[in-house]
């Protein structure tokens, strides 16, 4: 997990110098199994290989991405692991397989509420597996930063969230204060406060308006 330069291009080079991705794929993956988990994970190397393997053999990638949800590690990193620049409904469908594993975190999930990568999904899935994130731990918190994240940069009168958003983030900030920890990440106050305004700023979403007022009551 510590700084080195070019590990996406590494992975790359060494998709291009093999004739046979799946085995140089699970050499990769035994000598994932080897590291000290505790000390931190980067996953860039094997996504370099996978973003060169699925140019060559996308089938192979697919299948690849099917066992990684069912490994004990890199299922927590799959949404990560998806090559390319886009992302399907059967890739979204892989990934809310584990959506509610004990050992994988909401966060990883929070790409897909506001990457462009993610962008050709239905909206409605969208929606769907934010409310899904909402029942886990730490949902709130994941919820709160993926649309701080769609805010970011955008100007006070623009509506950057849209009603359906902005009622998720009513929701998303009244569940975040009934179920405040005393550990949460350093910017959780910042992204309360920034999603709260832009759902406070503009009309609409009346009774989550309400719920959230009482709630601080």
């Amino acid at each position: 997990s510590d700084w080195m330069p070019y590990r996406v291009s590494f992975g790359e080079g060494l998709a291009k110098g093999t004739n046979c991705l799946s085995s140089y794929w699970r050499t990769l993956v035994k000598q994932l199994e080897l590291t000290e988990i505790n000390q931190g994970i980067n996953i860039s190397v094997l996504l370099g290989f996978l973003e060169e393997a699925n140019s060559a053999d996308p089938r192979l990638v697919q299948k690849l991405l099917d066992e990684s949800a069912q490994h004990p590690i890199l299922k927590r990193f799959l949404v990560a692991l998806h090559p390319g620049d886009k992302f399907s409904v059967s890739d979204l469908e892989r990934c809310l397989s584990i959506l509610g594993d004990p050992d994988v975190e909401a966060s990883m999930f929070e790409p897909i509420l506001w990457q462009s990568k993610f962008s050709d999904l239905p909206k409605s899935l969208i929606l769907d597996l934010a409310h899904r994130l909402l029942a886990e731990a730490n949902g709130a918190e994941s919820v709160l930063h993926a649309l701080t994240m769609i805010i970011t940069g955008a100007k006070d009168e623009e509506d950057a969230l849209g009603l359906d958003f902005r009622s998720l983030g009513l929701t998303a900030a009244k569940q975040k204060l009934i179920t405040a920890q005393s550990e949460q990440r350093p910017t959780a106050e910042y992204e309360m406060e920034s999603v709260i305004k832009a759902c406070l700023t503009f009309r609409g979403n009346d009774k989550q308006k309400l719920e959230w007022v009482d709630t601080i009551f």
